[in-house]
């Protein structure tokens, strides 16, 4: 039990279920109290500064009065309940609301081209003395997936070559024929001509490698030096 008066508390309560308080101090508004029934003043007869008791002070000079405890607590649940919702109701209030989404779609395209690409390595016959001579060289051919493709080497350079006479220009504008196989026997011409003499593949999208097989006639005896000859690769597709 507590004793609160306007200037001090006392040790003794007269009452194990008695509250007193202050008038002066204005807690019975606090406390909501004016509706509690049964609120009654203490008169008994005592001079202030006397101890408080059963039959001591008058706390009505102290401007006290006493209640049931049970009253004040059953006054103060209420407005304790309701102040527990308001913080309840500000926490929550304090939460973020869930995001809302929304969806959409977009096409994603595209249209594949057929192309090719190709790289070549060179022909190269060595030290030609004479004697039948034989070399080869390749080309990697890439193109898309299932291009049909068609493969032509060109006649050359040299001043009167065709795709069945090919020659290397030499010394002081000398020729030397040679000759250029799509095969390894070394049979069938490599020419230009579509459908004739070129070689006709069906790509797989990854690179496919071609040989190309050269040879040089026996009993050709020219000036020493150094021979060549430029040949264009070129894919029909």
């Amino acid at each position: 039990m507590v004793l609160i008066t306007g200037q001090r508390s006392v040790d003794y309560l007269p009452s194990d279920d008695m509250v007193i308080f202050s008038k002066n101090k204005g807690l019975p508004s606090l406390y909501n109290l004016q509706n509690i029934p049964n609120k009654r003043h203490i008169h008994s007869g005592a001079s202030k500064g006397a101890q408080l008791g059963a039959g001591g002070p008058n706390y009505s000079d102290y401007g006290l009065e006493r209640v049931n405890l049970m009253k004040i607590l059953n006054a103060i649940r209420p407005v304790t309940s309701v102040a527990v919702l308001g913080v309840l109701a500000l926490s929550l209030a304090s939460i973020p609301a869930a995001a809302s989404t929304t969806t959409a779609t977009f096409l994603v395209s595209t249209s594949v081209a057929a192309t090719c690409t190709v790289s070549t390595t060179p022909l190269s016959f060595g030290a030609y003395t004479g004697v039948l001579s034989q070399a080869t060289a390749s080309g990697t051919f890439t193109c898309t997936n299932t291009t049909p493709y068609n493969v032509s080497l060109s006649a050359g350079l040299s001043a009167g070559a065709t795709v069945t006479s090919r020659k290397m220009t030499g010394p002081a504008g000398a020729l030397l024929a040679y000759s250029l196989f799509s095969d390894a026997g070394r049979t069938v011409n490599w020419g230009l001509t579509i459908g004739t003499d070129t070689v006709a593949m069906v790509a797989n999208g990854l690179g496919q490698t071609l040989t190309v097989y050269g040879q040089i006639p026996a009993g050709q005896y020219f000036a020493p030096g150094l021979y060549s000859d430029t040949i264009t690769v070129t894919v029909t597709y």
